[in-house]
């Protein structure tokens, strides 16, 4: 019976003190399993003006886009148009405003279909914030392009 030791304060303290380490090392990969099982699939509409050759020629569908500075990947290319770069200029001899038509450039709209989590009135894919307007800049295997979103759906 001398063998037996009593179960003293700083025991206990180990005790909770590796139980929280436990819980919170496991506590993310619960939590993504749910987050993963809430996942909404979105498409959204990414505009690019003023894009060159080199990044037209790249695009095709289902082709991964990435967030340039993070280098992750924020969906895939669903569909996209490519039409003719067009900017407003004025004229200063007569005031007029005329649309300049640029043979070099063009405007590139690019549908990307993601799965985002949607929590309150935030929507993100991956870590990225997706909303109207959000300025990102993109990257492909030759160059990077800035772009904004300008719409954004739930995929049926």
């Amino acid at each position: 019976m001398k063998n037996i030791k009593k179960i003293g304060i700083i025991d206990v303290f180990i005790i909770i003190f590796v139980t929280i380490v436990s819980f919170l090392l496991i506590k993310d990969q619960i939590f993504k399993k749910d987050e993963l099982n809430n996942m909404v699939p979105i498409v959204y509409r990414f505009e690019i003006e003023g894009a060159q050759r080199q990044l037209i020629e790249q695009l095709e569908l289902d082709k991964e886009i990435f967030i340039a500075e993070q280098n992750t990947s924020i969906g895939k290319v669903k569909d996209f148009q490519i039409i003719a770069y067009e900017k407003e200029h004025e004229d200063l001899d007569t005031g007029e405003l005329k649309i300049i038509r640029y043979s070099d450039k063009y405007t590139a709209l690019l549908d990307i279909k993601a799965n985002s989590s949607i929590k309150d009135d935030t929507i993100l894919v991956g870590q990225q914030e997706i909303k109207v307007g959000s300025k990102l800049r993109i990257k492909g295997k030759a160059m990077t392009c800035t772009g904004y979103i300008t719409h954004i759906e739930k995929e049926d």
